[in-house]
C-alpha cells in the first residue's frame, strides 16, 4: 500500500462528517466532482471501499469506519501542534501572577518559579502571599492567574462555579498541596505552561 495522501484523508473526513459529498465540496471549496476523485483515489490506496453510496448519502464500510476514527485523532493531533507552536511563540514573552498561602509561598513557590523561570526566562512572574480567600477572591476577580496552598477545600459553590483545581500528587511534601484557578475556556499560554510544569515536573525544593 502506498503512503496515505493527508490531503485525500482530509476530504474523506469531511465527506465522512458531514454525511454529504456536496456539503463537504462546499466546505472545503472544492467541486464536488474533484471531492469524489479524491475520495476514490483514497479507496484506490487502501485496496477497498471507504463509503457505500447511497440515494440517501455516503455511509461508512466498516474499513471507512476505522479510518475516519484514525483520521479524526491525526486531525486533532494536527490542531494539538498548532496550538503547541503557537504556545511556544506566545512564551517568547508574557506574565504570570501566582497567590499563595503562607508554607507553600515561603518554603516551595519561590524554587518552582526559579526553575519555571529557567525554562521560560522571558516571562515575568509575581508572588503574592495571603490567606486562602483573599487568594480565591483575587482569582476569581482576575487579579491572580492562579494560587497555590496547602490543606485546601474548597466550597461548593467555589468549585462549581469559578475555580478549577489541581491536586498536587507524587510529591514529597509533609503537606498536601492544591493549585486552583479559573475555569475560563481558554487559559493565558503562560498559565498553561505554568500548570504543565507542575503536572509533569513536580518540581519541589529537595528540603521539602
Amino acid at each position: 500500500m502506498q503512503g496515505t495522501n493527508f490531503h485525500r484523508l482530509n476530504i474523506f473526513y469531511f465527506v465522512a462528517k458531514m454525511g454529504s459529498f456536496s456539503r463537504a465540496a462546499q466546505e472545503l471549496s472544492l467541486s464536488q466532482p474533484a471531492v469524489s476523485i479524491q475520495v476514490r483515489e483514497l479507496e484506490k490506496t487502501f485496496g477497498t471501499p471507504l463509503l457505500h453510496r447511497t440515494r440517501q448519502g455516503p455511509v461508512l464500510t466498516d474499513t471507512g469506519r476505522t479510518v475516519f476514527e484514525y483520521a479524526q485523532r491525526i486531525f486533532a493531533l494536527a490542531d494539538e501542534m498548532q496550538a503547541a507552536v503557537h504556545d511556544l511563540d506566545d512564551l517568547k514573552g508574557g506574565r504570570l501572577s501566582i497567590g499563595s498561602s503562607t508554607t507553600p509561598g515561603e518554603y516551595i513557590l519561590p524554587w518552582v518559579i526559579g526553575q519555571f523561570q529557567k525554562r521560560y526566562p522571558n516571562i515575568e512572574v509575581s508572588l503574592s502571599i495571603t490567606n486562602t480567600q483573599t487568594v480565591i477572591k483575587r482569582i476569581i476577580d482576575r487579579k491572580f492567574d492562579l494560587g497555590m496552598v496547602s490543606k485546601f477545600s474548597a466550597a461548593p459553590d467555589i468549585k462549581g462555579g469559578f475555580i478549577t483545581t489541581l491536586p498536587v500528587e507524587g510529591w514529597s511534601c509533609h503537606r498536601p498541596l492544591t493549585v486552583f484557578y479559573r475555569m475560563d475556556q481558554h487559559l493565558p499560554a503562560a498559565q498553561r505552561a505554568f500548570l504543565r510544569f507542575l503536572q509533569e515536573e513536580r518540581p519541589l525544593p529537595p528540603t521539602v
